[in-house]
């Protein structure tokens, strides 16, 4: 029971609070008769015939006349999100699952989350075996990339929808960023600058570089050699400092002075300002770099709508409800260049 001073009072919230106890698994088959909600929650039948008539419209429950409403039984009634990242991470991976979080009610799923454990070897992630084996579970990975782990998932029996990568397994539902598209548009920015000394500046995980970031150099090469020039390429070792300054290093061996640099994250870039400040090496004039948490606003950047992204995920697992057998979806969304009012 809810504690009398705490009752919702309005329809909407009475509908909100019955939706959270089916999702969350308190509500399993059928609710509780309509003489015995409306005395919980103090309301007249009609009120509580309205917010159930939402639900009911939404296709969470079904009203069986003379026998009440019972909940919609789909094929997937729970979603595990497994994330690339640490408990009470405040960057990109944290700001997803506060999304999914946020978003994960209205499309009717339970949801459990499980983190990396210390280090980020493959066996500190989840062993499949030791998650929930039900049968209405689908996984929803955040930012994982190891094509091992993809298929150790669907060998357990899960369907998987990958967030944030795309996986070779082509039996693997994903939803990923256009970084194709988003490479050539950021290099396109810069060469319409008149800049031609371009480097493409990556990052890795460990000690493999990003698997996104592979695919942004590519458009990044597209674009230069389009336009008729050379490209040049480095990878930031976020696990090895003295691995990125040899790299740096080589990279200003080819050229004493770079006109501009495009990065595919904020740290990347910053650590590449830090070793010219720190070297004494002049910093490119100008640059671009992925910022999708929108925390740079003085310098040109590539942003992309998370909610839009995070949508698209719970959008595909929604669909494994109807048919755990669908044809594999593989969803690309367009990112857009923020430039300052300053750099036009």
């Amino acid at each position: 029971m809810i504690a009398i001073d705490k009752l919702p009072t309005k329809h909407p919230k009475i509908t909100e609070e019955i939706r959270s106890r089916i999702c969350s698994g308190k509500i399993e088959t059928k609710l509780p008769s309509l003489r015995k909600l409306s005395e919980e929650f103090q309301v007249h039948p009609i009120t509580l015939q309205k917010a159930l008539a939402t639900l009911n419209a939404e296709g969470l429950i079904k009203n069986k006349p003379r026998k009440g409403y019972f909940v919609q039984q789909h094929k997937i009634q729970k979603v595990i999100i497994l994330m690339h990242s640490y408990k009470n991470d405040k960057g990109y991976f944290g700001s997803i699952l506060n999304i999914l979080l946020k978003l994960i009610p209205s499309y009717h799923l339970q949801v459990q989350v499980f983190y990396l454990k210390p280090g980020q070897q493959k066996e500190n992630f989840i062993n499949p075996k030791d998650l929930p084996q039900d049968k209405n579970t689908a996984i929803l990975t955040v930012g994982f990339q190891e094509q091992y782990y993809f298929e150790s998932l669907l060998k357990a029996g899960f369907p998987v929808v990958a967030l944030d990568t795309i996986p070779v397994n082509s039996n693997v539902h994903c939803v990923g960023v256009d970084n194709l598209t988003t490479g050539s548009e950021a290099t396109n920015y810069l060469i319409n600058k008149g800049n031609k000394k371009i480097l493409f500046l990556g990052h890795s995980r460990g000690n493999m570089s990003e698997a996104d970031a592979l695919i942004l150099e590519v458009g990044y090469k597209i674009s230069m050699e389009t336009a008729g020039l050379k490209p040049h390429s480095v990878f930031n070792n976020n696990s090895n400092d003295k691995q990125t300054a040899k790299n740096f290093n080589q990279i200003f061996k080819k050229f004493d002075k770079w006109d501009a640099v495009f990065a595919s994250n904020p740290t990347a870039i910053k650590a590449f300002f830090n070793y010219c400040k720190d070297n004494n090496l002049p910093k490119p004039k100008q640059c671009i770099f992925l910022d999708f948490l929108k925390k740079n606003t003085k310098d040109a950047t590539v942003r992309i709508d998370l909610e839009q992204l995070c949508k698209h995920a719970l959008e595909c697992t929604k669909k494994l409800q109807k048919n755990n057998h669908m044809q594999p979806q593989r969803i690309l969304v367009n990112t857009q260049l923020n430039i300052p009012k300053h750099l036009l």
